[in-house]
């Protein structure tokens, strides 16, 4: 099973001036579509919210000069326990779809409601 994810910046929080800087992004939300390529395919959604620190002057990137790629970098590099945020975010969406897929309960019908075979 193969599973795309599409990652998108929904909106960034940014200060139209901070320590010297003109147009300082200071967080952003983000969310998250995993699809996996089965017949109907199986879908799972995430969301967050990332804050920044404080850009360093030296390495500061435009506010005009910003890409959706950029962004997402910022927020592959938060920190996460494993270390890992982005693998984190898609391996959780992983185990959604493969839940939908292969549900670890199901209902079933009681078995003394059921009708006999005629």
């Amino acid at each position: 099973m193969a599973i795309t994810y599409s990652w998108r910046v929904d909106h960034m929080d940014t200060k139209m001036s901070q320590n010297g800087l003109d147009k300082v992004v200071v967080s952003c939300r983000w969310s998250i579509t995993a699809t996996d390529d089965s017949t109907p395919p199986v879908t799972a959604n995430n969301f967050g919210y990332a804050t920044f620190s404080s850009p360093n002057p030296d390495a500061f990137t435009a506010y005009d000069d910003l890409t959706e790629e950029t962004v997402l970098g910022w927020i592959w590099a938060s920190s996460s326990p494993s270390g890992d945020y982005r693998g984190d975010i898609e391996a959780g969406l992983a185990a959604q779809i493969d839940q939908v897929k292969n549900p670890p309960t199901v209902i079933l019908a009681n078995p003394w409601n059921s009708t006999p075979a005629e």
